[in-house]
């Protein structure tokens, strides 16, 4: 076995057990589009929340990448999450694909539980997509020379009201290319809220959110193509063992490797 890289894995999971490992998606599994761009760093390495590119990025063709810590766990959230941008920045849903639970990429947003991902989850990737589709009328005022207010959008596509022959894309816009604007940010990790100057849509106004649409992660699960987490090989891939305490209320002296087990690499508390 070779030895794994250096991570921090958000400290695995805030140092949950005695030996620990972990690794990284390979970009075939995430399915992002390669013209995304890559999410926005902080200081200390890690995804910088207030970043709008953290949250969402548009390639050249027009295809939306959303990304969320957020983990499909068989209940439809990446679908819901696709609706709910799709809806806030007037594209169509098939054109949304959505990256979830990678710790090196995405937002850290706490994690899943209690089937909260929609009611708590959801609020920051519906703020940004809000922000991100008030960006682009800017960038579309100034490429059509009217008033963000005098234009439409349908399907990724902005059109002057006065003219509807002049239109222009948000690929067009800014395919591939940062926003590089920055989010107001509120309480972390598992109650993060972030928020730019656009409000989102009010719900009298929903085309996409509410309605039936196909489940993204039902097909390839019924053919048996998605990938789970022990399909994943990578090079240099190596696992770990909890290991618990024979009786509750144990308290841990001393960590030892169990001496003269092959491919051991390390014991980590």
């Amino acid at each position: 076995m070779t030895h794994p890289r250096a991570l921090s894995r958000r400290q695995f999971l805030k140092t949950s057990g005695v030996i620990v490992v972990g690794f990284a998606m390979p970009q075939a599994v995430l399915g992002s589009h390669p013209d995304a761009a890559v999410a926005a760093s902080a200081p200390n390495g890690a995804v910088d929340t207030t970043q709008l590119d953290s949250w969402l990025t548009i390639a050249g063709d027009g295809s939306v990448t959303v990304l969320t810590d957020k983990v499909e766990l068989g209940m439809g959230v990446s679908t819901a999450f696709a609706q709910i941008v799709a809806e806030e920045l007037d594209v169509p849903f098939r054109t949304v694909s959505v990256v979830m639970g990678d710790t090196a990429r995405t937002p850290d947003q706490g994690g899943v539980g209690g089937s909260t991902s929609i009611s708590i989850g959801a609020r920051p990737v519906r703020q940004a997509a809000a922000e991100a589709r008030r960006v682009l009328l800017d960038l579309a005022s100034a490429r059509l020379g009217a008033p963000a207010g005098q234009l439409s959008v349908h399907d990724g596509i902005v059109r002057r009201a006065d003219d509807p022959s002049k239109t222009v894309s948000y690929g067009e816009l800014i395919g591939g290319r940062r926003f590089h604007v920055t989010l107001a940010a509120s309480g972390g990790s598992y109650t993060l809220g972030v928020a730019g100057s656009a409000r989102p849509k009010s719900p009298d106004q929903y085309t996409i959110v509410g309605t039936s649409v196909p489940r993204i992660d039902i097909p390839d699960k019924a053919t048996g193509r998605f990938a789970y987490v022990v399909d994943v090989r990578v090079p240099g891939m190596v696992h770990g063992r909890v290991i618990r305490p024979p009786v509750p209320g144990a308290k841990l002296l001393r960590a030892e490797g169990p001496h003269g087990v092959p491919g051991l690499i390390k014991v980590v508390t």
